[in-house]
């Protein structure tokens, strides 16, 4: 009877650290997405092929638990690349927004040079 016990306890306990560990991977997973994502943006702007950094871009929104600053990063490139393209409007209206919602960040700064 103590056997059976012990033996129910050790599964438990292997599934409980199986759990972790997969938890763990994934967790990994999704921060090596979101390397390779803003790689994936930054290569592209730098090539200046801005429909694929909108792209890129679009894809890397799409992961959970963004970082602030990094959403704030991304918002000011999809606003380069806008501008770039000739999209005035869509340019300016995501300056601002990064301007009043990420009022501390470096991108809020750089977007008020774009806006004079």
């Amino acid at each position: 009877m103590y056997t059976r016990k012990i033996g129910k306890s050790l599964k438990s306990s292997a599934r409980n650290i199986v759990s972790i560990g997969a938890l763990v991977v994934l967790t990994g997973c999704t921060s090596l997405l979101k390397t390779a994502a803003l790689i994936d943006v930054h290569e592209s702007f730098d090539e200046q092929n801005y429909t694929e950094t909108l792209a890129h871009i679009r894809k890397a929104e799409y992961l959970s638990d963004l970082d602030p600053l990094l959403l704030a990063e991304l918002i000011y490139i999809k606003a380069r690349s806008f501008e770039a393209m000739g999209q005035e409007d869509e340019s300016i209206a995501l300056y601002s927004h990064l301007v009043s919602v990420y009022k501390s960040s470096q991108y809020s700064s750089l977007a008020k040079i774009r806006l004079k």
